[in-house]
């Protein structure tokens, strides 16, 4: 356990027992219209996801449970479940730490050379460029822009972009179809290559 500033307790919590265990086939569904946008790509990641967090939830009966923002896709899941399920506790989303250059900090970094650190910092640049061009411009053009520009960079490859409401994670047409809009993406890097992910705001 650590003190805050605040002055609230904080404890860190070792189970003994293994939580896990015996989780089977257990599917959990929520209601997102078309999202997840990572679920084509990686089907059965959220499933997996829900399963060991509704599963941590159900037996540490918490107050907040704390969840960085990086993973944009990943809270917006965890809030959803929290609601359809009933649990007691609030989601309290952490912002992104980045370094000086841009980049979101992540352990997948030091899996990056000097170089390719420097490559990777483009992908934070380019979607914070794109933000100039909301809302003059539409989605469809936003979209095309960020993934033009990150694939002519040698050593990027964008595998998926997608522009979508905050909430519920469905694909928007227009920058009116949502109260809070946001740019999910995950892009190759080097020649591994490393998969990195960030997120921005659009609205």
């Amino acid at each position: 356990k650590f003190l805050t500033q605040e002055g609230k307790w904080i404890f860190i919590i070792r189970m003994k027992k293994n939580i896990f265990m015996g989780l089977g086939q257990k599917v959990l569904f929520f209601h997102f219209h078309h999202g997840p946008v990572l679920i084509p790509v990686c089907p059965g990641h959220f499933n997996g996801v829900c399963q060991i967090v509704s599963k941590l939830f159900d037996y540490v009966d918490a107050d907040r449970a704390y969840f960085g923002e990086k993973d944009f896709q990943q809270i917006a899941v965890i809030r959803r479940m929290v609601a359809d399920l009933g649990f007691r506790v609030q989601i309290v989303p952490c912002p992104v730490i980045r370094e000086e250059s841009g980049l979101a900090r992540s352990s997948r970094n030091e899996l990056l050379t000097p170089a390719e650190r420097t490559l990777a910092a483009h992908i934070y640049r380019v979607m914070q460029e794109s933000k100039a061009l909301v809302p003059a411009h539409s989605v469809r053009e936003v979209h095309a822009y960020v993934v033009n520009t990150l694939d002519a960079i040698e050593g990027l490859k964008v595998q998926y972009y997608s522009i979508v409401d905050g909430e519920t994670l469905a694909e928007v047409d227009s920058w009116t179809a949502a109260p809070h809009i946001v740019g999910c993406i995950t892009v190759f890097c080097g020649a591994t290559p490393i998969r990195l992910i960030d997120h921005i705001r659009y609205i």
